[in-house]
């Protein structure tokens, strides 16, 4: 078939990504795609993606309601992949860290879109490839296509096949039920205050399959009772929204219903596996550390590495025994005082062998979950920097936690707690790293983030404490770079707990 520009108009994303899955069962190529999205909002004013393919031209164009965009190629291509391109130009997906090439067989991709975003090629039996390569590194096939068929699909082959069959993907006889979607089944919008609102689920009449306008239906729903009327599928997508079942509501309920469905429930870390995530922390002052490390020690999350910068003081050996005792590895390096914070952080982060660098404050509080809370909402938010909100504030001084929720959580932002922030080694280094500056050195990388035209997302602030050691204490170092007065932190306080708010700092009793 001649190669042609393709032209569609669909009223929202998911139509627009089961485009691409029903395109995955068509041998037309093209030379460029049109597309256009009637109901569509952009993450943040003005914010385009990539389209992942070498394009001639291309252009893209926010509407009041919608998005316009259309691409053109140099050479022709699936009609699959060119309207996966316009999928990245309007969706926000992770980048910046390494992945195995993905390849699709013919017909394989779920009607719902899920992973649509990644498609770049569709295998097709007898195509001329690199004779000294495989042709990609996972093949995901239908399970009526025998794995044993899959040498015929791609005769050069490829390192793994995962085969899938409604929920049920499985790789070497090792089986998930992928229920949700990250991009569509998750906390967007969801707040740390929000009113109780608990429905029957009777009273909902959700579709089988939750798409976006349903989700976006349950966004001031807190909980849900009678959810044994809802299917397994339907029960999973509800709390990876945030919804409760069944059991009585609170952020800390929310919270751990969504991450056990994203964490165990989704197709990305089956496909790709979670990314390996290095905590960077630099300090000056040495009576923080025994305490910081004990914290860092108890992080749940798999792959994890610590990086250690002592700034103007050498560790003690009881300090250096701790660290050569963590499941993890750690990385210390001393050096001299008159280096300023952000040279600090760029000498860390170049000791760093994790795909993702977490920024870590000595002084401040972190849950055991904490690491995985950024690694989930990065995979949900697909934002170039992710960090939490700054509900919980420890005012040393005065020995009392204020809940203070004047940033909404789980929303794209232009700010995020700084002890918390995560980002990709590939994009940091894409940015130009930490700017050399000795204090603001989060507000100078969250300008970068969005002079570039990338996305800052701020989940929820479960599991971490920022702490306040008093006014006479701002400023005092190079580390605690804060100008503020405790006196601000005492304003919009939704409540107040006496000494430090564990709660706040507990787990969800998930496995990792």
């Amino acid at each position: 078939m001649d190669a042609e520009r393709a032209k569609f108009r669909v009223r929202n994303r998911d139509e627009l990504r089961s485009l691409v899955a029903t395109s995955t069962e068509s041998e037309q190529v093209v030379q460029g795609v049109e597309v256009t999205i009637e109901h569509a909002k952009p993450p943040r004013s003005g914010w385009v993606g990539s389209p992942g393919l070498p394009v001639n031209s291309l252009a893209a164009e926010w509407t009041e309601s919608g998005f316009h965009g259309l691409v053109t190629f140099p050479e022709s291509v699936p009609l699959a992949a060119g309207l996966a391109a316009v999928v990245r130009m309007c969706t926000p997906v992770p980048a910046g860290h390494s992945q195995p090439d993905l390849m699709w067989a013919q017909g394989a991709l779920p009607n719902s879109g899920l992973l649509a975003e990644t498609l770049r090629s569709i295998a097709q039996p007898g195509a001329i490839v690199d004779q000294h390569l495989r042709a990609t590194d996972i093949l995901i096939i239908s399970e009526p296509v025998a794995t044993t068929q899959s040498h015929e699909i791609l005769p050069h082959g490829s390192a793994s096949t995962i085969s899938i069959s409604q929920s049920q993907w499985t790789r070497d006889q090792h089986g998930v039920e992928v229920f949700v979607d990250p991009l569509v089944h998750r906390p967007l919008g969801r707040r740390s205050n929000s009113q109780q609102n608990v429905v029957a689920a009777t009273s909902l009449g959700l579709p089988e399959y939750l798409d976006t306008p349903a989700v976006r239906s349950l966004r001031e729903i807190t909980g849900i009772t009678g959810s044994e009327s809802l299917s397994a599928q339907q029960r999973s997508q509800v709390q990876a929204c945030g919804v409760v079942l069944d059991a009585p509501v609170s952020e800390h309920a929310s919270v751990a219903a969504r991450s056990i469905q994203l964490r165990h429930h989704t197709a990305q870390p089956f496909v790709y596996g979670w990314p390996s995530v290095t905590m960077v922390l630099v300090t000056n002052r040495p009576e923080f550390l025994h305490r910081i490390v004990e914290f860092l020690a108890a992080q749940t999350y798999p792959q994890l590495e610590l990086v250690l910068i002592t700034h103007g003081f050498e560790l003690d050996d009881h300090i250096a025994a701790h660290l050569a005792e963590l499941r993890f590895p750690a990385v210390h390096q001393a050096i001299p005082p008159e280096v300023n914070l952000g040279e600090a952080l760029a000498i860390a982060t170049s000791l760093s062998s994790g795909e993702l660098i977490t920024k870590i404050d000595d002084d401040d509080f972190y849950g055991p979950e904490h690491v995985w809370d950024l690694v989930v909402a990065r995979m949900y938010s697909g934002a170039n920097l992710v960090g939490k909100t700054l509900d919980n504030i420890y005012l040393a001084s005065q020995d009392r936690t204020v809940f203070r929720p004047t940033y909404a959580a789980e929303k794209y932002a232009t700010f995020v707690a700084g002890g918390t922030i995560l980002i990709s080694q590939g994009d940091l280094r894409e940015l130009g790293g930490w700017r050399p500056v000795p204090k603001s050195v989060d507000r100078a990388l969250l300008d970068r983030v969005l002079g570039h035209g990338g996305l800052v997302y701020r989940t929820h602030g479960l599991g971490y404490i920022y702490v306040r050691h008093g006014d006479a204490d701002s400023g005092a170092s190079q580390i605690n770079t804060s100008q503020v007065s405790d006196s601000h932190f005492e304003t919009k306080v939704e409540s107040i707990a006496q000494g430090l708010n564990r709660e706040v700092l507990r787990g969800y009793g998930l496995d990792s």
